[in-house]
């Protein structure tokens, strides 16, 4: 009976089986079981935001309002220069035929809309929507850009009072329309020239 090497994991002689010891794996092969993971560095004082110093600041003064937000206001409570600015927003946009109206509506109206510097600052913003001053000379500003007066007609038989423009441009009053320029006023003092020619007038040109 041949014996069995010596290296083989049984012997003739025992009924147990004797199994081979496997070799512990080498340390530097062996899987790693945790990751480890880099620390954060702290911030470097040098890069950190700088914060901002709130200084204190005063409180606005509260708004005294006349009436509650939930009170409508007639146009009539309110103040004469908001009025004002209402009526000549009214006039540049309807002419001034919208003068007269506004004047027949009530006694508060008319004293607004009655006053001198009215009928002017109306004329002035009527002819800076019509003319571009800016492209034109200055020379041509002074002369033609003149305050709007009053006057009564000459004529014994009329004694209207009308807008006297003088020379230069004619229009309604309404925003953006302009209805003639003339750079001489033919008929002085009369509203029309029917008025002119009727009171003895002669024809004023060549």
């Amino acid at each position: 009976m041949h014996k069995a090497p010596a290296d083989l994991p049984w012997h003739e002689d025992t009924t147990s089986i004797s199994r081979p010891q496997h070799a512990e794996p080498n340390a530097s092969h062996a899987p790693a079981t945790s990751i480890s993971r880099p620390q954060h560095a702290e911030p470097n004082a040098s890069h950190a935001p700088a914060t901002s110093i709130s200084r204190p600041i005063a409180a606005p003064t509260p708004f005294k309002k006349r009436w509650p937000d939930d009170q409508e206001v007639g146009i009539l409570e309110l103040p004469e220069e908001v009025m004002r600015e209402i009526f000549l927003m009214v006039v540049l946009e309807d002419g001034y035929s919208a003068i007269l109206r506004l004047a027949m509506t009530c006694q508060k109206m008319n004293a607004v809309v009655c006053q001198p510097q009215l009928y002017e600052e109306a004329h002035y913003n009527w002819l800076d929507s019509v003319v571009k001053w800016s492209r034109l000379a200055p020379s041509h500003r002074e002369r033609y850009r003149t305050a709007l007066a009053i006057s009564e007609c000459r004529n014994l038989q009329c004694r209207q009072l009308y807008k006297d423009s003088g020379p230069g441009y004619r229009g309604n009053g309404q925003r953006g329309v302009l209805q003639g320029f003339y750079a001489t006023d033919y008929f002085p003092g009369y509203c029309s020239w029917d008025c002119h020619l009727n009171d003895g007038g002669g024809v004023g040109y060549k």
